[in-house]
């Protein structure tokens, strides 16, 4: 008999266990269901960058944490995203944030004399303000302050949810309950707000890509100097990934640099279960369209057989 593929599995088990409404917070939502929220609606001060966030609360036992998804340059949130589905079956509240993402920090920084350009460039996206000449973003659009009207509106629309708990007494992330996980240029900024905060977990898919071609050398900041400690950061990339002006060897130095390739690094298509305790899984399984988008969103977007068992993985061994 023909085993299913995982992505067929996993709409099988969606089919019967999820559905998706377009309706806003206030439908009476039911643990394990997704809704779109509107950040217009979150915060009036945002009109642009207004396609819906994508909100799961946990269909499996409540774990008590948030996985934060930040998407990849053009992206768009998705209910279908099966990572995401899989994090919500495994007892997380999840958030895949719409924000500011029309810009790739590998396409402003690339030639930059500024050693500090991609860091400062990432900071203007997650924070707002003034770190960026090369990007300016108003506080509101911000990842950091979508993310705290996004949990706001939450917390009132959706009453014994949970959803207070992922904001202190002062109306502010409790980075310390939430896994921040991202694709391609949303990987980047994952690190980038575990570096300035302390998270629970970090997961990067096809990142970074951080890599400077006036220097010659990943970028200035992408290092072991991090407030949340390096044993919680793990990443999974494939080794033809070439998109973003930044190959697999580049990738690598990039995480070598950050001290993560120090913790292991596991090939996800031939390695045992739990992967040897590694932080940094690679994969060089064939995809049936080979094309760079497609290679380089493999890890993410389920169409390999391994990618559920590396999600579990990622998403629940013990750190410190």
């Amino acid at each position: 008999m023909k085993i299913p593929s995982t992505k067929l599995l996993l709409t099988i088990v969606l089919l019967i266990c999820y559905s998706f409404t377009l309706n806003s917070a206030e439908a009476q939502p039911q643990f394990g269901f997704p809704v779109a929220v509107v950040p217009s609606a979150t915060d009036p001060r945002i009109s642009s960058f207004n396609d819906p966030h994508i909100v799961w609360t946990p269909i499996g036992q409540p774990r008590n944490q948030l996985l934060l998804f930040i998407t990849g340059t053009g992206g768009k949130p998705t209910p279908r995203l099966p990572f995401l589905q899989t994090a919500a079956a495994m007892g997380y509240h999840v958030i895949e944030l719409m924000y500011v993402d029309n810009v790739a920090a590998q396409q402003a920084c690339i030639k930059s004399p500024d050693p500090d350009a991609y860091i400062n460039f990432r900071l203007e996206i997650i924070a707002g303000g003034n770190f960026s000449s090369l990007i300016h973003v108003e506080r509101p659009d911000s990842i950091e302050s979508r993310l705290i009207q996004l949990l706001r509106y939450l917390e009132f629309n959706q009453p014994n949810m949970g959803w207070n708990q992922f904001l202190d007494t002062n109306n502010q992330v409790e980075w310390r309950k939430i896994c921040v996980s991202g694709q391609s240029q949303g990987g980047g900024h994952a690190y980038v707000i575990a570096k300035c905060r302390e998270v629970s977990r970090v997961i990067m898919f096809g990142s970074p890509k951080d890599y400077s071609y006036y220097f010659h050398r990943p970028a200035k900041g992408f290092d072991s100097n991090t407030r949340t400690p390096l044993c919680r950061f793990f990443a999974f990339n494939h080794t033809a990934d070439i998109m973003g002006a930044c190959n697999f060897s580049q990738q690598m130095e990039i995480l070598q640099q950050i001290g993560l390739t120090n913790l292991g690094v596991a090939d996800a298509d031939h390695a045992a279960p739990f992967y040897n305790n590694a932080h940094v899984l690679v994969t060089n399984m064939q995809l049936l369209q080979n094309e760079p988008v497609r290679i380089h969103n493999a890890a993410l977007n389920g169409n390999l057989s391994i990618c559920l068992p590396a999600w579990q993985y990622l998403l629940t061994t013990p750190v410190q």
